[in-house]
Parts: C-alpha cells; sequence; structure tokens
C-alpha cells in the first residue's frame, strides 16, 4: 500500500512538474507573440490584425504661420509605397498593393494608391487657435494603418519599398521684389528622400483556417548611410540600425513610443508677410533726433547680437539653401556646414525701397561675427538712419542696446512679430517705415487711422512695446524673435533743450529795455532827493 501511495506520488509530481513545463513554454510563446522585440526592431502579432503605420513630423521656425495648399487646404504629405519582392509571386505586380489614397499635387499631376497624412495647419486641431506644440515649430501626424491583413492569403515573405512623395499640395510663393504687390518674400519645404524597405512576414494560422501577418520590420539602404559595405540591403538591426528607423512601424503596444523617421521642413523669410505694411527688410532698427538744438548730425553707439535659429532641422536647411550658388539668404554668409557672419547695412531710412549695396550705394554694411554664441556688431545711427538685415529667414532673435546718449533722453518702440495691415487709402509711394514712425510720434496707438494708412496689430500673438530708458540707455531688454511680420525697433534721442539759457537769449530785449527802465527810475529818484 506505501509502496502505491509512494508511485502515486511520484506519478502526480511527474505530471504536475509536465504540465507546468508546458504551461511555462506557452506562457512563453504567448509573451513573444505578443511583445515588440526592440532587439531587432520587429513587430509582432499578438493575434489580431497587425498595425502599421507611418507618421511624419514638419519642422518650420518659432512664429511661423503654415501656408495653406491648394484649393485653401491644409498640407498634405503622402507616401508611396510598391511591391518589391516576395517569395509567394514571381510577378511583383501579383503583391497586395498597399496605400488606397489618391492624390492631386500643386502642379496638378495624380498619384494613386498612396498612404496620405494630412492636417498639417498652424490650427492642428480647428479649434480656432495657434497650438502649444506650432509655437515649437514642429507638427507630428500619423497615418491610418497601411496594411489590410486580409489581402495576405498566402505564407511567405513580402517586400515593399517604401518613400515619401517629392511633392505635396504647398504652393510656392512666387511674388518677388519688384512685383507689384506688397506680399512678396521666399519660403520652401523640402521633403525627406528617405528610402525603406518594408519586410511583411505571413504565416499559417495553426488550425489551417488561412494566414495571418505576424510579424513586420523596416531595412534602410546603405545609399542613404555612410555604409559603404558595398550590401545593397542592411537589416535594421544589429550594429547596422538606425537608432530611429523603428519610427515608421507601429504596433498598438507601442504608438506611445513612436519616433518619426520622415521629416519635412518649411522655411519662410522674416519681415514680409503679405499685405504687411512693412520695410521690405527682415529687421530694422531706426533711429530718430528730436530736440530744437538737437546735433542730428551726431551719430550714437549700438551694439547687437542675433541668435541663430534653434531649430536644427530649419537650421541645417538654410545653411543648405545660402551655400548654393544663388544663395537666397542676402543677410547670410556660410562656410562648410556653418554660418560663418551676418550682414546688415546703415541706410537712410528715405531709401528703404532700394536694395543697400545694389540699388543704394550709399550705405555702410555691419557685419556680425559670432562671438559667444551670438553674431554680435557695434554699429553706429543718426537721424533718419536705421540698421536693415535685408533677408533673413523667420525664427532668428536679436538684442540690441544703445548708449553714450548724454544729454539727450533715449526711447524706444518695439515691434516684435507684428502684423502691420495697411488699408487700400495706401499710396504706394509712401514710405512704410516713416508711417509707422509717424504714427507713434502722434500717439493715437495702432487701432485707429493715422493717415493715410490704418494700422492696426494682429490680434493673436503680436507684441508693441513702449521702452523707457535705464541710466540713459535703451534696449530690447532680452532676445527678441524675428518673425514673419513687422520687426522693427525704433529708437528716439530727445535733446534736452538748455531752457535756462534758451529762455534768457529769447527775452534778452524785453530783458534789457526793464533793466533800463529800472536804472533810469533809480536815477530819477536819486536826483530828486539830491534836490531837496
Amino acid at each position: 500500500m506505501n509502496l502505491q501511495n509512494s508511485l502515486l506520488k511520484k506519478t502526480t509530481a511527474g505530471l504536475f512538474t509536465a504540465a507546468t513545463v508546458l504551461t511555462m513554454a506557452a506562457a512563453s510563446t504567448t509573451a513573444f507573440a505578443t511583445e515588440i522585440n526592440e532587439s531587432d526592431n520587429t513587430f509582432y502579432n499578438k493575434g489580431g490584425d497587425m498595425n502599421i503605420t507611418l507618421k511624419k513630423t514638419l519642422d518650420f521656425s518659432e512664429g511661423v504661420t503654415l501656408p495653406k495648399g491648394e484649393d485653401n487646404q491644409d498640407l498634405w504629405f503622402a507616401f508611396q509605397i510598391e511591391a518589391k519582392s516576395s517569395t509567394v509571386f514571381e510577378n511583383k505586380d501579383d503583391m497586395p498593393k498597399l496605400g488606397t489614397d489618391t492624390v492631386t499635387d500643386s502642379a496638378g499631376t495624380e498619384f494613386n494608391n498612396v498612404v496620405k497624412i494630412g492636417g498639417f495647419a498652424t490650427d492642428a486641431d480647428n479649434d480656432g487657435k495657434n497650438d502649444k506644440n506650432t509655437a515649437e515649430g514642429i507638427i507630428t501626424l500619423e497615418s491610418a494603418d497601411i496594411i489590410d491583413d486580409s489581402q495576405f492569403k498566402r505564407a511567405g515573405e513580402y517586400v515593399y519599398t517604401v518613400k515619401e512623395l517629392g511633392t505635396s499640395n504647398f504652393l510656392e510663393n512666387k511674388l518677388k521684389a519688384g512685383d507689384d504687390a506688397a506680399d512678396w518674400f521666399k519660403d520652401s519645404m523640402t521633403y525627406d528622400d528617405t528610402e525603406l524597405e518594408l519586410h511583411i512576414l505571413v504565416k499559417n494560422k495553426e488550425d489551417g483556417t488561412g494566414c495571418y501577418v505576424s510579424s513586420a520590420y523596416f531595412t534602410k539602404r546603405n545609399s542613404n548611410t555612410n555604409d559603404n559595405t558595398g550590401s545593397e540591403d542592411s537589416a535594421v538591426g544589429g550594429d547596422n540600425r538606425s537608432s530611429d528607423i523603428d519610427a515608421l512601424c507601429d504596433h498598438v503596444q507601442k504608438i506611445d513610443k513612436v519616433q518619426p523617421i520622415f521629416s519635412n521642413t518649411y522655411v519662410k523669410e522674416a519681415g514680409k508677410n503679405p499685405n504687411a505694411n512693412n520695410s521690405k527688410s527682415s529687421l530694422g532698427i531706426t533711429k530718430t533726433v528730436a530736440g530744437d538744438y538737437a546735433d542730428k548730425e551726431k551719430s550714437f553707439d549700438f551694439t547687437i547680437k542675433v541668435q541663430a535659429l534653434t531649430n536644427e532641422n530649419v537650421l541645417k536647411q538654410v545653411i543648405k539653401e545660402a551655400s548654393a550658388a544663388d544663395n537666397p539668404w542676402s543677410s547670410i554668409t556660410v562656410e562648410g556646414d556653418k554660418i560663418t557672419q551676418l550682414t546688415a547695412y546703415v541706410q537712410d531710412i528715405k531709401n528703404y525701397d532700394k536694395v543697400p549695396g545694389v540699388e543704394d550705394t550709399d550705405v555702410t554694411p555691419v557685419t556680425l561675427t559670432l562671438k559667444n554664441g551670438y553674431y554680435t556688431a557695434d554699429f553706429k545711427l543718426k537721424d533718419g538712419q536705421y540698421l536693415t538685415f535685408v533677408s533673413l529667414p523667420a525664427g532668428f532673435k536679436y538684442d540690441v542696446t544703445e548708449s553714450n546718449t548724454k544729454g539727450f533722453t533715449p526711447s524706444a518702440t518695439l515691434f516684435e512679430n507684428v502684423d502691420l495691415r495697411n488699408d487700400d487709402s495706401l499710396i504706394s509711394t509712401q514710405n512704410p517705415i516713416q508711417q509707422r514712425l509717424a504714427t507713434i510720434e502722434a500717439g493715437n496707438g495702432f487701432s485707429t487711422a493715422s493717415s493715410p494708412v490704418s494700422l492696426a496689430p494682429d490680434e493673436d500673438g503680436n507684441k508693441i512695446k513702449t521702452i523707457s530708458h535705464k541710466n540713459g540707455t535703451v534696449s530690447t531688454a532680452g532676445l527678441v524673435l524675428i518673425g514673419e511680420h513687422d520687426n522693427s525697433f525704433d529708437v528716439k534721442n530727445t535733446y534736452s533743450d538748455p531752457t535756462t539759457t534758451g529762455l534768457i537769449v529769447k527775452n534778452l530785449p524785453f530783458i534789457v529795455m526793464i533793466a533800463l527802465g529800472v536804472l533810469a527810475f533809480l536815477g530819477l529818484t536819486k536826483k530828486r532827493r539830491a534836490n531837496d
């Protein structure tokens, strides 16, 4: 009996151990099927539909409003996913098609079977306000699931190329300086030229009822990297893996960890927004000298420092454009992959519409060189002059200080990315800088008419500040955005008139007459006393 009990116990224990091992193995298999293996950037199906999405990031500078596309629609971007090869089909045209959208770009060309990601706008969620993330110059949006699992009816490997369509509904602004319109400015859109391959692995179901997409991963061509191993493709894993390549492939359980890989960049010129009453420069610092006895030929000392773009992708694109033979950014000089200097000009305000150094040669160039992380320079201005940066991309920032104002009381008005709108009464030959200065002088503000133009600050996010001096110095008191709208720092120095001396000089004839009268009276009084 004891022997039987012993055998029963051993048998039960063995069965329990076996069951435990099988259960653990099954659990291990189940866990493996539902996990995303980050070591090989492969996404495994948990048993339902595989969910793979593409993400797109659009970089632009702080304070820039994204343009509308063709037919006033929000910007969209699209991806082409084309069949390459399969272990199932000899003819790649027999492979399942990925991409169900049809788009028409700004040139009128139609593209079928693409994956479209739309809704790129400054107000991305359509709530009537600029989104917080757009203030930082980044919008990231995601596509719908790019595969239909039901199309994959045979087990095997399916390989597709994935690349961004090198066009969209973006409309480049074509107006240039000299056109009969106020809205001339430069802008550009760059597209990501990364080309990937999507590998989709399809397995037979264990119950024999068909197939399912079991896993997917991406590879990247060596031609887009510095890897010169000679291999056509390298798996996105091991020593050749890109740290962010898994961004293109998204599983439901990893949506919060996905990092975008396709990035586009929008660059826009500062200070020249459509309909703006601007000075045709990206940034202007003006000087006005006031006072009956003020010396208007006196030069005043200024120091300026400029911070380059903080969005690295936008900065890289600007450097690339400025490196070209037809550099569109006349204020920027590039050597290699760095901005080495910025160039501005001291110009008479009356010549604002003439390109300094080209149409107007009576100017003084000011070169800003890199020092402690800023492009800095000292310069001088006298009455009726201004420092102008002809062409900078929006997103730079500046700080300027005036010193050595002894005998004068300095003040300033700061326009930080202000949309100064002009009405139909604007006479094209009038000087917009002088109009702005006259409005400041009148003290009427910028919400009412200041003949002949009506100026009003835009309602959202723009700034107009009146700045008083501190110990004879006036400055922006910190970095100020050079945005897409009007960027101006208007400095006025008022001479402290010699009122005491002036009073004497102006009334000297009357003072002499009174003095003579007093003397005559005193002399007459003295004579009478002598006679008495």
